[in-house]
């Protein structure tokens, strides 16, 4: 609803802490952020800027985001 050309935030699906997620992605190369005061630990937020703007990068982060939340931990 509301777009941002550099950032995207998402919930931290059911089942998943933010810790957790962040851990695991961690294991498999993908470093994303989490989120600061009253969204903290409840959305996580993938940048697309700079050097982070290539399909290849982007593709290959929701691959492996997808493969993490489809087989869990």
């Amino acid at each position: 609803e509301i777009c941002s050309p550099t950032v995207t935030a998402a919930k931290v699906p059911a089942g998943w802490t933010w810790p957790d997620l962040d851990q695991v992605l961690r294991q498999r190369g993908m470093v994303i952020g989490g989120s600061y005061g009253p969204l903290a630990d409840k959305v996580f937020r993938i940048g697309h800027m700079g050097s982070q703007a290539k399909q290849e990068l982007v593709e290959k982060g929701m691959n492996i985001l997808e493969e993490v939340l489809k087989h869990g931990k």
